[in-house]
């Protein structure tokens, strides 16, 4: 009867270590999609910048030239 006790927490034991592997793979897994979205977002948001900067200094030299022109 000891010996089936032991062999069952040790089963037991067993797979409540499996099941936490798998829920660090799991985990893994998730942060690389959760970093993948971050470069992606990070790569739009430069863009965003890019453009906006763009936009503001085209409107600055188009305020320029309209009051030096003037």
């Amino acid at each position: 009867m000891g010996e089936k006790m032991a062999d069952i927490l040790t089963k037991a034991a067993e797979d409540q270590l499996l099941e936490v592997e798998n829920l660090v793979e799991r985990t893994k897994i998730l942060t690389e999609g959760i970093r993948a979205q971050l470069i992606e977002h990070s790569v739009r948001l430069a863009d965003i910048n890019r453009r906006v900067r763009a936009l503001g200094e085209g409107v600055l030299a188009a305020h320029d030239k309209f009051i030096n022109d003037k």
